[in-house]
């Protein structure tokens, strides 16, 4: 398992949400027309895996080698960008069928699974047992839960709507199966 110092995590956590959703706000309000490109799904998407990722290697209490650290956000990147288009070209498919959370929620949980992986596989940490069985509920849980949301804000937060709550349920997981180990308290 992975150990974080949980406190910087979240606190950093935190940050970056009031930094996106005021950076958000900004762009609503100065610049109203503002339409993301095509593109701008992916890129906006590579962003939040990235700054997940930068959150959660910048609280790791052990010395893990840059490189590995640089190639574990790309890595979140990659995925978040991945899981973000298969979510989106589902939900493309079945909107006919009104099956919007289920997708939303699967794509959730699938990328849950993939990051923690990664974080085993690139950082070295084994994120099984509890954090790789809870995350993946956890984040279509929240997925879920914000669906609602979605039509009440615009379109360019959509994507920050469901990231921030991700974040936050996919983190709980860790900080969870970490707090309930003996080795994680000491």
């Amino acid at each position: 398992m992975i150990l974080l110092d949980y406190g910087h995590h979240f606190t950093r956590l935190v940050a970056a949400s009031i930094g996106l959703v005021a950076l958000e706000a900004a762009v609503a309000a100065l610049a109203p027309e503002f339409r993301r490109p095509p593109a701008g799904v992916e890129l906006e998407f590579a962003a939040y895996g990235a700054l997940h990722a930068l959150t959660l290697v910048s609280s790791l209490p052990t010395r893990i080698a840059r490189s590995r650290q640089a190639l574990f956000v790309a890595t979140a990147a990659a995925l978040s960008v991945a899981t973000a288009a298969l979510g989106l070209a589902l939900l493309h498919r079945t909107a006919q069928l009104g099956g919007a959370v289920p997708v939303l929620a699967g794509a959730a949980a699938l990328g849950a699974l993939a990051y923690a992986g990664a974080i085993g596989g690139v950082l070295g940490g084994r994120c099984a047992g509890r954090a790789a069985a809870l995350a993946p509920p956890l984040c279509a849980a929240a997925a879920a839960a914000v669906y609602p949301l979605a039509r009440q804000v615009p379109s360019g937060a959509l994507g920050l709507v469901f990231a921030l709550p991700w974040w936050f349920a996919f983190s709980g997981a860790l900080w969870f199966a970490g707090a309930r180990r003996p080795s994680a308290t000491k």
